[in-house]
């Protein structure tokens, strides 16, 4: 017969490797996504009329190499269904525009800041990349949001040093 010693310790050890195995499918997932910057161009850029937005976080991690974007955005009065918005940088010296891999994150907390009809949970970004893969300058924080059929570049007057 089996104690019940036996069995909690039998969980605890299948908690455990269960949990390793989510980490680290999750670092490799992430690891796939860092690094992942596509060229842009040097596309035309528009104002913030109309958008509310906040960067909240702007982050160089020189110990893993790794530039970390966190924010929100979204279009007074128009609901968030489908989510497509990226961090771009520019080349303050060259023009040149780089899209960082991007992905959305729940923010029940502008939801809530913002209440009316709309839903904007679904309004957080998180960017993470490795800054290897860009020249050492300064660079204009952008954001590509796509929302409902637009696909509108928007200036941040926010910079970050590489």
């Amino acid at each position: 017969m089996i104690s019940r010693e036996s069995i909690s310790k039998r969980f605890v050890v299948i908690c455990i490797v269960s949990a390793s195995l989510l980490i680290l499918l999750f670092s490799i997932l992430l690891a796939n996504n860092i690094g992942k910057t596509r060229f842009l161009g040097t596309p035309s850029v528009t104002s913030a009329n109309g958008f509310n937005f906040n960067i909240e976080n702007i982050n160089i991690d020189q110990s893993s190499n790794t530039l970390q974007i966190k924010g929100w955005v979204f279009i007074k009065g128009e609901s968030i269904d489908t989510v497509n918005t990226n961090i771009v940088l520019r080349n303050t010296k060259t023009g040149k525009c780089y899209q960082l891999p991007t992905q959305m994150m729940r923010r029940p907390d502008v939801a809530q800041q913002f209440k009316n009809a709309e839903d904007y949970s679904k309004s957080g970004f998180l960017s993470i990349t490795k800054i290897n893969k860009l020249d050492s300058s300064k660079y204009d924080i952008l954001l590509k949001y796509g929302n409902d059929n637009k696909n509108i570049l928007i200036r941040t007057n926010k910079q970050v040093i590489i």
